[in-house]
């Protein structure tokens, strides 16, 4: 029997090598490349550690949140010759990836239209002061409309849009194809006009949105029109192309 041979772990020992018998089998060894002229370099056998994985987890992804804007607190048009009017509309929020748009709040109350002359008409709404929509239509058609005045009064906020939008159905015109606003008075909006920004991005735009997402619509191409008045001062008017 051939002595033992002890070797620390770790040391590189040369053996000479002899050819395997078959059908014996023998303790596994690393054995490293042969270098040229010096025979078989031989590790000694170390037992194998059992390799464990442990799978990360999948990272969680934060749910997808939108912050709600700052209610605006007035949104109005106004005719040329004076009035007014507010109509709040609260900013909606960008709605979630597969989640369904947030729907505008709705007035109390349906509105009480009356036919004032001239194709001009006149909303308001019961139990609620200062609520008040004013607009034109050119012709029978009802396809192209005027707001001239357009205020909430104490209906919820948010709520101008789909008063708008009740108001004009109250007169008979379901599908108007032109809106047009005249002398916006806005405060937000006006500012932000006058400062070059896109009407799409103001408050007041939001408001029409809605009225026209109510009856059925999608805004299609909007112009401003901008005219000097006074003292220098700009008017602003929006023509607002829907499509159905």
């Amino acid at each position: 029997m051939a002595r033992g041979l002890a070797v620390r772990p770790g040391n590189i020992i040369r053996v000479r090598t002899a050819a395997p018998r078959i059908g014996r089998t023998g303790p596994a060894v690393a054995v490293e490349p042969p270098s040229v002229g010096t025979g078989s370099r031989v590790a000694t056998p170390q037992s194998t550690p059992t390799l464990r994985v442990t799978p990360e987890p999948a990272p969680t992804l934060a749910p997808t949140t939108t912050a709600e804007a700052a209610a605006p607190s007035m949104q109005s048009v106004r005719n040329a010759t004076g009035g007014g009017g507010a109509a709040g509309e609260v900013p909606v929020a960008a709605p979630r990836m597969g989640a369904p748009p947030t729907p505008a709040p709705r007035p109390t109350a349906a509105p009480s239209v009356t036919d004032v002359g001239g194709g001009t008409y006149s909303a308001t709404w019961q139990g609620s002061p200062g609520a008040l929509a004013r607009f034109r239509f050119y012709d029978s058609s009802m396809q192209t409309v005027t707001v001239l005045n357009l205020d909430r009064g104490a209906q919820p906020p948010g709520s101008g849009g789909i008063m708008l939008a009740d108001a004009l159905r109250g007169a008979g015109g379901t599908r108007p194809t032109r809106i047009i606003l005249d002398d916006i008075v806005e405060p937000r909006t006006l500012g932000a006009l006058r400062q070059g920004a896109d009407f799409s991005t103001t408050p007041l735009y939001r408001t029409i949105s809605n009225t026209v997402a109510e009856l059925g619509g999608r805004i299609g191409n909007v112009q401003i029109m901008r005219e000097i008045v006074g003292r220098g001062q700009r008017k602003f008017d929006a023509v607002i192309q829907v499509f159905y």
